[in-house]
């Protein structure tokens, strides 16, 4: 009997897919390091959204306190100003500076 026309085409792929086949990894192989940098760049972004959400919180709090300080400026600044609340002035010496 004659060969028929595809002989040879079959040998080579034959020799290509046996050749091709060992060197590529498997497919569970591949698709879990797909899941692993997919869950590395989730953690990442995770842990960006925390440093965020830490600045934006320090930043809320320093607003709130700014405020507060500003209403009630007017009850705590006569007392962080004025050094002697006492009218007699008890305990002030007056200092003279000669040149």
């Amino acid at each position: 009997m004659e060969k028929d026309q595809a002989e040879n085409l079959r040998i080579k792929a034959a020799d290509l897919s046996e050749f091709q086949t060992s060197a590529l990894p498997s497919r569970s192989e591949v698709h879990g390091k797909k899941k692993e940098v997919k869950k590395k760049k989730e953690n990442k972004q995770k842990q960006r959204k925390m440093s965020m959400f830490w600045l934006t919180r320090l930043l809320l709090f320093t607003f709130i306190l700014l405020i507060g300080m500003t209403v009630t400026y007017k009850y705590w600044s006569q007392k962080v100003s004025t050094p002697v609340h006492s009218e007699d002035k008890k305990g002030v010496e007056q200092v003279e500076i000669e040149r």
